[in-house]
């Protein structure tokens, strides 16, 4: 895929999703947790931070489910704001 506007920089899709398979399924929980421009996330957690501790090896998959344990998210959040 190119873009019609010279000197853009063109993204290899299938590049980019094999480079970040491991985080693929936590992204939308990323983007919550992180909020966007116009909608706050957690204040002190950012989309960079999210990023670095799915890198990591942290999960997000207990966002959103409501029979997952609250101390385990909150240790997960707590290390999450550090």
């Amino acid at each position: 895929m190119e873009s019609p506007v010279r000197e853009r920089v063109v993204t290899d899709i299938t590049q980019t999703a094999e480079k970040h398979f491991r985080i693929a399924s936590d992204l939308l929980a990323a983007h919550a947790v992180s909020g966007r421009d116009t909608v706050a996330g957690y204040y002190g957690i950012g989309k960079s931070k999210v990023i670095k501790m799915l890198q990591a090896g942290y999960s997000l998959k207990s966002v959103g489910d409501v029979m997952a344990d609250m101390n385990d998210m909150l240790i997960h959040l707590s290390i999450a704001s550090t």
